[in-house]
């Protein structure tokens, strides 16, 4: 379920809807740049995560705003269940157990869902399974159908880098004996885009990117790009990064950039290295015009970003804080804003001592001014390990639960704050404590930064979205129905007990948002449940007795056909039942309106009168 549901009254934006979304304030779309043109603004309406120790995003603020971090020793059995060789398990056991941020679950997947064969699947790198999942999950958060998407110009950008699969590979098979014609699109990167393209039938732009940890925020800005020329009318962007051998581990422990202790203690003086980690987020994009008229739920507004690269430095891995400061400034450029308008940042900061200080430094530069009003900086990286090319889709979404819960969260495994160029006095403030930022007059924008280890760099704004205000309309419906479904009959009991926990977490849904978000925002498969409710009481029991395969007296269990059956609607014109008998199906039901209005026109030209007056 959504952490938050689109409103069952802003299906239409004209005038007779059964209600609209209006802002109560001017949205940002107004904001320009020196040289008069317009920033081009993307709203975010849909994420998902797995992260180390979040599966969610109300899981990972959870995590982040607590202080805690969730890395661990490598879990025991992970590379069992990648069904490695007892000869190559040995041999990775000699490295030893090293600390990082993992997952679970890395080898479950269900095929079947995304219409993959076994061989396929199996062929398959397992992070090209898992952004499948994380995909679909981001759509639904959006309440965009995975399955209505198909012919859709919806463009796909993936960032990816890691290469673990493939050493893998090569180590216990390194004569090919197991090779097949699924293996090469199973290893391939640009295939890790194509396929969530051609499992969902979407028609825009599709491939990966590879800038090592900016990978996800180089694809954010392509994707940017290529809605603003008019390449794709939306966009998917995600990012996914899993540790499958030790031997990336092990380079990066030789050049000193591993943390000994398995911490990971950024903007600290006692940083000491970096802690990998693991997982998939995904967000879903729109204009910010075409997402306020669909009436979508905004989490967030892009209003700027920009790359560069940092040339060549005293190491191919060092830093250049100068092309840090051209970047920001940059990012700034292209939303429109001054860095005084900004009041967070969400940074890269790894936890390596020369990173760290380098771009603290870099942020004094781009955003000068004092204490008396403090820009406040912070990095996920501390609670959840470093995600290498997830890494800046991960301050992003961070950055959206900020705005939400209106609180800036202190910086874990902070004591000793860091010394830098510029550092004494000046605007940049790491948060020890949690800091209230809460709506004001004035939208409040922040940056987050990515910076790949070759030197790769990218920036972006983002402001908080709009607050919309709902203008009610129309009548209501005494009852309200739910509809559920799931691939195969023993996930139904699942699917229903993680839709009535996101419900009972948030007491603030109404039950004609949940419903409609429900029905509209989830794929149709074969296994169904209908319940019909008039409060949220009726739902939850019903629910309930799904979950614990338990009859009810509003539920309806069902099996539909691969291809369903259409439904029509047919008016006698006898005028024996009531006058206005359709009006509540034209006030609460957009397909049925937008069809009976495409109908009125055909029966006003052939019949000389209206349908809808009648």
């Amino acid at each position: 379920m959504q952490d938050q549901v689109r409103s069952a009254a802003a299906t239409d934006t004209k005038a007779d809807a059964q209600g609209i979304h209006e802002p109560s304030q001017p949205l940002h779309a107004g904001r320009s740049r020196k040289d008069g043109s317009i920033a081009f603004q993307a709203a975010i309406t849909g994420a998902a995560c797995r992260l180390p120790g979040a599966r969610s995003l109300d899981a990972l603020w959870n995590l982040i705003a607590s202080g805690r971090d969730s890395l661990s020793a490598s879990p025991p059995g992970r590379y069992e269940e990648l069904r490695l060789t007892p000869k190559y398990i040995e041999q990775i056991e000699k490295f030893g157990h090293d600390w990082g941020g993992f997952i679970e679950n890395v080898d479950a997947f269900d095929p079947t869902v995304f219409g993959m064969n076994y061989r396929d699947a199996c062929a398959a790198d397992p992070q090209q399974r898992i952004m499948l999942e994380v995909v679909w999950e981001a759509l639904e958060n959006a309440c965009e159908a995975p399955d209505r998407l198909a012919g859709t110009r919806t463009g796909v950008f993936v960032g990816i880098s890691g290469v673990d699969y493939v050493l893998f590979q090569g180590a216990f098979d390194p004569y090919g004996h197991s090779v097949n014609p699924y293996s090469a699109p199973g290893a391939a990167h640009s295939i890790a885009a194509n396929r969530i393209s051609y499992a969902l039938d979407l028609h825009g732009p599709s491939f990966a990117v590879d800038t090592a940890c900016s990978s996800s925020f180089y694809a954010l800005h392509m994707a940017l790009r290529s809605m603003q020329q008019g390449e794709c009318d939306a966009a998917i962007v995600c990012g996914v990064n899993l540790i499958m051998s030790p031997y990336i581990t092990k380079a990066f422990k030789t050049a000193r950039m591993i943390s000994p202790d398995g911490l990971c203690k950024t903007f600290d003086q006692g940083a000491n290295g970096y802690v990998r980690a693991e997982g998939a987020v995904a967000i879903y994009l729109k204009p910010l015009e075409a997402a306020v008229a669909d009436g979508a739920r905004v989490m967030g507004v892009i209003t700027g970003s920009a790359i560069n690269h940092d040339g060549k430095t005293s190491g191919m891995v060092a830093p250049n804080g100068t092309m840090q400061v051209e970047v920001i400034r940059a990012a700034h450029a292209a939303a429109g804003v001054g860095s005084d308008m900004i009041g967070f940042v969400e940074a890269h900061g790894t936890g390596t001592h020369l990173g760290d200080s380098t771009e603290l430094a870099a942020l004094c530069k781009a955003f000068p001014g004092s204490r008396e009003q403090p820009l406040y900086v912070g990095s996920i990286k501390s609670n959840v390990g470093h995600l290498e090319p997830v890494s800046g889709l991960a301050g992003l979404i961070k950055t959206l639960k900020c705005f939400e819960h209106e609180t800036i969260p202190a910086q874990a495994h902070l004591k000793t704050p860091m010394k830098a160029a510029g550092a004494e006095g000046a605007r940049v403030v790491i948060p020890t404590t949690s800091i209230p930022w809460p709506r004001s007059p004035t939208p409040r924008i922040a940056g987050v930064s990515s910076f790949g280890f070759g030197g790769a760099n990218s920036h972006i704004i983002v402001t908080e979205p709009p607050l919309l205000v709902q203008v009610e309309g129309g009548e209501d419906r005494r009852r309200h129905v739910l509809k559920i479904s799931a691939k195969q009959a023993d996930r139904l009991p699942l699917v229903a007990r993680n839709l009535k926990d996101a419900i009972e977490a948030n007491p603030g849904f109404e039950l004609p948002d949940i419903c409609h978000s429900a029905n509209i925002g989830r794929a149709d498969f074969g296994e169904r449940a209908l319940i019909s409710a008039a409060n949220r009481g009726e739902l939850l029991e019903a629910l309930e007795a799904v979950a614990t395969r338990q009859p009810a007296a509003n539920l309806a269990l069902s099996h539909a056909p691969e291809t369903g059956r259409r439904i029509a609607f047919m008016f006698s014109g006898q005028g024996s039942q009531y006058a206005g008998m359709a009006r509540g199906l034209m006030d609460s039901e957009p397909v049925f309106r937008d069809t009976m209005r495409e109908a009125d026109a055909v029966l006003q030209q052939a019949a000389g009168f209206s349908l809808l007056d009648l």
